[in-house]
């Protein structure tokens, strides 16, 4: 709070101030837009903002306790190391935890959708389609045409969101509209009939009958560390018509 009163009073911080509103309109977009929050690095840019808010909050009280005189000043100044020493001690404690983390999850991108993408670019035809939610790894090396079904980059797939009741209807009506080559999956979510963003992937049995017969296992690809529970496990579909 003290940060983004600093950037929108202080005149020298004027060209600074769209940090004050960047959170507020940052979640905003996640609600509105019903993005998956289960996915930590969407919430970055939030936290660089919020690590430079806090940084410059923390320096106009620091300034407001130097300037200030008297019992005030003699008695607050020694307590401001306080406010730094204890979060920066628990991030180096923190540090070897959360580098091991990250090369775990490096470990299981690598096992699962790095080797997808090599898959796709090696065995499927130079002018297929495939249908992904991980656009970011198995697009990339797989060199194929996307159709991101989280939509970010197909706005025909935001379009067929828009206009459907439900997650059901909208998965069903990208098999049959845009009519993906190949479609990559997380087990769990034909296993447990269970949409990424919520509700069933297939509205009934019927739907799910179709799709079996439509689209054939082609490739499984697993996560080698329990780190990703029950999402670590990901298959790619062929469709034959």
């Amino acid at each position: 709070m003290v940060g983004a009163w600093t950037v929108t009073r202080v005149p020298r911080l004027a060209s600074l101030a769209p940090l004050a509103l960047f959170p507020v309109l940052y979640i905003a977009t996640f609600v509105l837009g019903r993005a998956p929050t289960a996915f930590p690095w969407y919430w970055a840019p939030l936290l660089w903002c919020s690590v430079m808010l806090a940084t410059l909050g923390a320096g106009r009280v620091a300034n407001a306790v130097l300037a200030s005189r008297g019992a005030f000043a003699w008695f607050a100044v020694p307590l401001l190391p306080l406010f730094v020493i204890p979060p920066t001690f628990a991030l180096v404690r923190r540090y070897d935890q959360m580098l091991q983390h990250h090369r775990n999850f490096q470990i299981n991108e690598t096992a699962t959708r790095r080797r997808i993408g090599d898959w796709l670019n090696a065995n499927t035809p130079a002018g297929a389609s495939v249908a992904m939610e991980g656009i970011g790894y198995q697009g990339l090396y797989s060199h194929r045409r996307i159709i991101d079904l989280g939509g970010l980059v197909s706005p025909e797939v935001v379009r067929i969101h828009r206009t459907s009741r439900n997650n059901a209807e909208s998965f069903d009506r990208i098999l049959h509209e845009l009519h993906p080559d190949y479609l990559v999956l997380r087990a769990a979510q034909i296993e447990k009939n269970r949409d990424l963003y919520g509700g069933p992937l297939f509205a009934t049995d019927e739907k799910q009958r179709w799709f079996a017969e439509h689209y054939t296992e082609a490739l499984r690809a697993e996560a080698p560390l329990p780190i990703w529970g029950l999402f670590g496990r990901l298959i790619v579909y062929r469709r034959h018509d």
